[in-house]
This record gives C-alpha cells, structure tokens and sequence, in this order.
C-alpha cells in the first residue's frame, strides 16, 4: 500500500469516528489513538531512514510526501465535527471512571487539537495550514542541509598525539574507519 492508501484509511478511520453519537473515552478516544495505526509506521520509517541514511530517490519522496503529510494532519486538525467529539468527551471526563492512563491520552489529545488550532476560525486554519506545509518543506530541506554537512565532514590524522584523551573504542574505530577509507596508518573521524 501506498501513502495515499494509507491517508485513506485513516481518513475513513476518523470518518467513522465522526458519525460516533456516543462522546465517551471508547466511542471517541481509542479508534482515535488507532486510526493511523497503518500510516505511522510507514511515515516513520521513512523520515527516520531519511533523516540518518538518505539518497535521491528518497529525499524526492520525502519531498512529495512531506506536504502532503502536512495538509493532511491540518485537515484532522481542523475538522470541526472530530473536535467537538473530543471536547465533549474532555469536558465531561469527571463522568467516566477514567484511568490515569486514558485521563492522560484525553488531555494531551485535546489539549494537541487546540495548541494546534482547532478552535481558531476558519480563515486562521487555513492560514495555519498554509504556514503547516512550506514548513514541511523548508524543515526538510535544512534537515538535507546538515545531513549534508554532517556526511562531508572528516578528519584525518596519523598523529597520535592527536588522540590524547579518547577512549580504546573511537580510537580502534577510528583506525578501521581509515583502513576503509585506504587511509593505513592513521586515524580517520566522520560526523556521520
């Protein structure tokens, strides 16, 4: 499955939770905290594998996917009718036996709708929205940015006074690190 199955299932996830008339902790809550359960997986794998080992295939993927992503969670963010469920169910917790537990997914789920401005007017969403995806974008691109920097780093020495001071295993390391750069009889560091 792809990403854009992935955002339909959860879409139709949350669009049951929408026609949900009972505004408890089970009816609206929990199929909440699951509805993505498919998609993260996925979108972690592949901004965690970007952010530690990427290439040009992958960073044109994370750059087609991040705003999509974006739009995506303003889209949940902003739908009105989720809200209500979730502020409904927040202002009435003292009327379920809720543990501490679900006490806690509550508050943080609503309190991460409203710091995220579910209930700003429509034209502020929007805008939200808006500012939510160049974002992706731009945080993609710094993140390439240092990936980058990170990858061309390096130091080489073949002074061994240089290494005062660090531990067995980085020196070993870095001994097998210029071994594998065809660098014998020296040390060689990499930020990456």
């Amino acid at each position: 499955q792809n990403i854009h199955g992935e955002i339909a299932v959860t879409k139709a996830n949350i669009s049951a939770i929408e026609k949900e008339t009972l505004f408890d902790f089970g009816h609206i809550i929990e199929p909440l905290e699951r509805a993505d359960l498919t998609l993260k997986p996925w979108v972690s794998a592949l901004f965690n594998l970007h952010a530690t080992d990427t290439n040009e295939a992958l960073e044109d993927l994370t750059q087609e996917i991040s705003p999509l992503l974006a739009k995506f969670s303003n889209e949940i963010i902003s739908n009105e009718k989720l809200f209500h469920a979730i502020e409904q169910v927040y202002l009435n917790k003292e009327k379920e036996a809720l543990s501490q537990e679900q006490l806690t997914v509550l508050t943080e789920t609503y309190a991460h709708f409203v710091r995220n401005g579910a209930k700003l007017k429509p034209e502020a969403k929007a805008k939200i929205g808006e500012i939510e995806q160049k974002l992706s974008v731009l945080s993609l691109a710094f993140g390439q940015v240092v990936l980058t920097d990170q990858n061309a780093f390096s130091f080489y020495t073949n002074s061994k006074d240089d290494l005062k001071g660090l531990p067995e295993n980085i020196i070993f390391q870095a001994k097998e690190d210029a071994l594998n750069k065809n660098k014998s009889g020296g040390y060689w560091f990499g930020l990456a």
